[in-house]
């Protein structure tokens, strides 16, 4: 399993990490009510580089039935503690070890969430599929996007290095991992988000984009890596959120420093075809795996 995995983080660091989790927060909610989510679950993988297991803090606020898997109970402790900040301490988060065999200890739920994850997984296909099996109405599998722009930053640092094999992970990319989710249900949108104007460079958790970008010019050959190790990485000072304050639904710290920074600079989430795929940090697949014929729907029902 990967490091990342398992590696305990108790806060989002800096604007790169904080616009990400905003624009994922928008996109929950739309998805959740266009299928008409009363219940969804995430985890216990999870590769966001910041605090795990809090994507569905929105959809808990909004009454929805939530359950945050996680695989330690040092990270559960910190999502508790996130989700009470938040108002909604009755969160059922839960620690789940290895997924395959405690996946039955899991709620079904209409909305599964895996974000990006299948990098982070010993044998992905397997966890995609057991994942999808928990999902009563939508799946939904987010990525870092192969065709950012970052991506090829990071090639260029390694080509003038004399290295060919900075390459992303093969669950990146669209014609592998499409195939397999249409195996799970149909695959309804293939969104592009986070697409702030700077460069996704594959930061360490909390390092700072600067840090990174001193350390893709100044690295020498061999210690150059596609993705920042944690070891030597300067964290992000600004920008900094946890079980202290959590402002992606106001309060302190969005009045006066998270929202200013959204209006200033400029994103292109809202923009379309080429370009946005060129610009976004991750790209995510909504399957709707709801049974096709009046017996599925009937045993579907008995569930849970």
């Amino acid at each position: 399993m990967d490091p990342l995995a398992t590696q305990v983080i108790q806060h989002d660091r800096g604007l790169g990490t904080a616009y990400e989790r905003w624009c994922f927060y928008q996109l929950v909610d739309r998805w959740a009510a266009d299928y008409g989510v009363e219940s969804a679950l995430e985890g216990p993988l999870d590769g966001m580089a910041g605090v795990s297991g809090v994507h569905l803090v929105g959809l808990a606020r909004r009454g929805v039935r939530v359950t945050s898997a996680v695989p330690s109970e040092a990270k559960a402790r910190i999502a508790r503690d996130v989700y009470a900040r938040a108002g909604v301490p009755e969160a059922d988060v839960r620690v789940v070890e290895d997924l395959e065999r405690r996946s039955g200890t899991l709620p079904p739920s209409d909305m599964v969430i895996a974000y990006h994850a299948l990098p982070l997984a010993d044998g992905w296909r397997a966890y995609l599929r057991t994942l999808a099996g928990l999902a009563r109405k939508v799946l939904v599998v987010t990525v870092c996007n192969p065709d950012n722009w970052g991506v090829a930053a990071i090639r260029i640092a390694g080509r003038l290095r004399g290295r060919r094999d900075l390459e992303v992970p093969e669950t990146w990319r669209t014609e592998v991992l499409a195939p397999e989710l249409w195996a799970l249900g149909r695959v309804r949108d293939h969104v592009y988000f986070d697409a702030p104007w700077w460069p996704d460079l594959q930061v360490a958790p909390g390092q700072s984009l600067l840090d990174r970008s001193r350390q893709l010019l100044r690295q020498q050959r061999d210690a150059v890596r596609f993705t920042a190790g944690e070891e030597g990485a300067k964290l992000a000072q600004r920008f900094v959120y946890g079980a202290e304050r959590w402002p992606y639904f106001g309060g302190d710290g969005w009045v006066d420093e998270l929202l200013p920074a959204l209006l200033r600079h400029p994103g292109f989430d809202g923009a379309r075809g080429r370009w946005r795929s060129r610009v976004a940090h991750l790209h995510g697949f909504v399957v709707d795996v709801r049974p096709r014929t009046p017996q599925a729907r009937r045993k579907l029902a008995q569930v849970g």
